[in-house]
């Protein structure tokens, strides 16, 4: 089977031509997008959870995250969003 690979900034093809939601409700969680504005709060969470997440990807991460690496991810992950590439 042919893989390709998707451009950063192409939707992905399950999502192309759809609508998505900006944001869901869940019980008392308000599911949004990331975007930079969330950068305070993003980084806190990242914080208290270093240890866990170290453990989840097994590669040093979050050791090193600055404020400004973490401020181009979730740029990023709002261009993908918005390009309906990936959602996080």
């Amino acid at each position: 089977m042919k893989q390709t690979t998707l451009d950063p900034m192409d939707p992905h093809p399950d999502f192309a031509g759809r609508t998505i939601t900006q944001e869901v409700k869940v019980g008392d969680f308000r599911l949004t997008m990331l975007t930079t504005a969330d950068l305070d709060d993003d980084m806190a969470a990242i914080e208290e959870s270093a240890a866990a997440l170290d453990n989840i990807f097994g590669n040093g991460w979050p050791r090193g995250l600055t404020r400004e690496k973490d401020r181009v991810d979730l740029d990023r992950h709002h261009r993908e969003f918005t390009a309906h590439h990936a959602f996080a």
